[in-house]
């Protein structure tokens, strides 16, 4: 049982009251920082969540919701899944993630991601909400959000 005023707790209050005020503010930069350090929070030692762009994703996705966020994961649309959806009472965020296994990458996978949210529309769907959609590059190697774009609806 973790206490009240345990270091875990006040920690977990932090990041949750970050991401929701971020969230409400439409602060992409603190937001992503935000992504960032709960990636960051595995060893250098541990590799396995970033063999892959949905273990990411999920830690992304995990934080989220145990910060009480509306989150869900692959939401399918006509056109394809979007990564990861927030839903706010009068705003919609989509995520889409690539990961980068090397440097070289990273400006090529930030592309696509873009390409992605555009071509698939992600996000326009019922109800028609305020639509916020986020292309973001994981680095494996820096186990963070290494770069990342807000895109546009056009």
């Amino acid at each position: 049982m973790v206490r009240k005023d345990s270091v875990e707790s006040k920690t977990i209050q932090n990041i949750s009251s970050a991401l929701i005020l971020n969230f409400e503010k439409s602060d992409y930069e603190k937001l992503i920082k935000t992504f960032s350090a709960a990636l960051n929070t595995f060893g250098y030692d541990d590799h396995e969540a970033f063999k892959s762009e949905h273990y990411c994703r999920d830690i992304i996705y995990f934080t989220l919701t145990l910060s009480g966020i509306n989150a869900q994961r692959e939401v399918i649309s006509e056109k394809g899944r979007a990564d990861l959806v927030v839903e706010l009472s009068d705003k919609r965020y989509v995520f889409e993630f690539k990961l980068a296994k090397n440097k070289a990458a990273e400006n090529k996978l930030l592309k696509e991601a873009v390409e992605q949210i555009k071509d698939k529309r992600y996000g326009e769907i019922l109800p028609l909400k305020e639509l916020t959609r986020i292309a973001a590059v994981i680095s494996s190697d820096d186990k963070a959000v290494i770069q990342w774009m807000h895109v546009d609806a056009n």
